[in-house]
This record gives structure tokens, C-alpha cells and sequence, in this order.
């Protein structure tokens, strides 16, 4: 079965609003399926890592694009 992978266009959003939409999106997203999160704030990287934490995701990749920053996160 093919799994779905999401993209998440985040750019703009400051905590608390990254998290709380982040974490809306993500409700139903089941294990092993990918996300990637594009956003242009550098404490989001903060966010990032404690989402994944508390939430069950794997943090797969970081990269920096042009003043972005994209994420790539796995469901466990």
C-alpha cells in the first residue's frame, strides 16, 4: 500500500499558532507517513523538536532553502 505524504506550509506562523495548526493537521496522519513542513521562522526548529518528542514523530531531515527551513518528519 502506498503511504501519503503531506506538505505543510507553515511560513508565516509564530508560536503558539505553528504548534496549534501543526498539531491539527497532523491529528490523523498514521504511522509511517511522512510530512514536510516549510516554514521561515528559526525558533520554529525549537518547536520542531519538542513536537516530535511529545508526539511520536521522527525528525528525518533539515535543510535550509532560500531563508526557509523545510522539515521532514515520520510517524512512528
Amino acid at each position: 500500500m502506498l503511504k501519503k505524504k503531506y506538505q505543510l506550509n507553515l511560513k508565516g506562523y509564530r508560536c503558539p499558532n505553528f504548534l496549534l495548526t501543526l498539531r491539527k493537521k497532523t491529528r490523523f496522519v498514521s504511522s509511517g507517513q511522512k510530512i514536510i513542513i516549510l516554514t521561515n521562522d528559526i525558533s520554529n526548529q525549537r518547536d520542531i523538536i519538542t513536537f516530535c518528542h511529545f508526539m511520536n514523530y521522527t525528525l528525518l531531515s533539515y535543510k535550509i532553502i532560500k531563508l526557509s527551513f523545510q522539515y521532514i518528519l515520520k510517524k512512528k
